[in-house]
């Protein structure tokens, strides 16, 4: 075995569960804010699998360890608070980082947490909104609940910063968002683009039955709008020649390489990164029936150059046995890479 890439990994994002109580509209795990997929909230990471897979000699190698992923929300994973203590007091250096809805759990809970990420840590909570407002994309969650649990965490000593994605309907009220959170306590309040509308300017979202309820309309604001992420569209892959001089024209600077980062899916396997992760996921449970031609050359193209490292029938020291970043190279010849991480080539 190579120990080498035991000891370079630095940083691990991990995706505590597939599970979410929100259905917002533009997330993977659903269609369009109604009836979710059918291949999420099956996987759960338990405290007793986490030690297991990474022993606590091992994890003091880590600068950053983040709690996020694709599909689920981590506070619906019934060990979250464990697992993250455990890495704490496992190393009392490594950053903690931790996104979510912020919905759920008592103020017993989050005070706890805010004992583990009192320093060297930060809470990342999505608002898109005060009041009524944020529950137009949040579904399934409650602002006044979040503004409780918050206030708990904080209060308690806990470091949260929120994440705004600025759509038509709060656009105008920026302002009034960000001076309202800053004066509970969060540190910050980054608004973020949405490069999800791709080429639309709204669309229909549904409820748990699939019946329609509200328009979700982008942002007419210029810095906030986003670009038409390829992704999700046909524009470049209409001709195969072009797709290919297109994949010609980058270069890839992988980001999992640079912050020697690997992502471990609620399932156990390791990636390189989380869109790797949810190319393959994607792969192993969905039929190319709803993904454009890109999309669905993305994943086939992802399949064939990456495997499966699986922390249930290994361990962390047998799956780094190789380089947990083989095939994010310098070619552009996986999609998803070349979106990510792809640079346009210097003349």
């Amino acid at each position: 075995m190579n120990s080498d890439y035991v000891d370079q990994v630095k940083t691990i994002h991990i995706e505590l569960t597939d599970n979410c109580q929100a259905s917002c509209p533009q997330c993977p795990r659903n269609i369009s804010g109604g009836p979710a997929v059918e291949f999420v909230g099956r996987n759960e990471i338990r405290l007793k699998d986490f030690q297991g897979w990474f022993p606590a000699s091992w994890l003091t190698n880590l600068d950053r360890f983040y709690a996020c992923g694709n599909y689920g929300d981590p506070l619906l994973a019934r060990d979250c608070l464990e697992i993250f203590r455990y890495v704490r007091e496992s190393s009392p250096t490594t950053f903690l980082g931790l996104h979510t809805n912020a919905s759920l759990r008592d103020a017993t809970w989050w005070k706890n947490l805010a004992k583990v990420m009192s320093s060297s840590a930060r809470l990342t909570i999505g608002i898109d909104g005060l009041g009524g407002q944020h529950e137009l994309y949040r579904k399934g969650t409650n602002f006044n609940r979040i503004m409780r649990n918050a206030d708990a965490f904080i209060n308690a000593g806990g470091i949260a910063v929120a994440a705004c994605i600025v759509f038509k309907h709060n656009q105008d009220n920026l302002s009034e968002i960000e001076s309202t959170l800053l004066s509970r306590g969060f540190k910050e309040v980054i608004f973020k683009t949405n490069n999800r509308f791709n080429d639309k300017e709204h669309i229909q979202v549904y409820d748990d039955e699939g019946n329609p309820t509200h328009i979700l309309e982008r942002t007419t604001l210029p810095d906030y709008r986003g670009t038409n992420d390829p992704k999700w569209t046909d524009t470049v892959s209409s001709d195969e020649n072009e797709l290919e001089r297109w994949l010609d024209s980058k270069i890839i600077d992988p980001s999992c390489r640079t912050r020697k980062e690997i992502y471990v899916d609620s399932a156990g396997h390791v990636w390189p990164c989380c869109y790797i992760g949810e190319d393959m996921v994607e792969i192993a449970n969905a039929t190319k029936d709803g993904f454009s031609r890109l999309r669905s050359m993305s994943i086939s193209r992802s399949k064939a150059m990456f495997s499966a490292m699986s922390l249930r029938d290994s361990t962390i020291m047998d799956v780094l046995g190789r380089d947990p970043w083989q095939s994010a190279g310098k070619t552009c010849e996986n999609i998803t890479c070349a979106i990510h991480c792809g640079k346009k080539k210097s003349s």
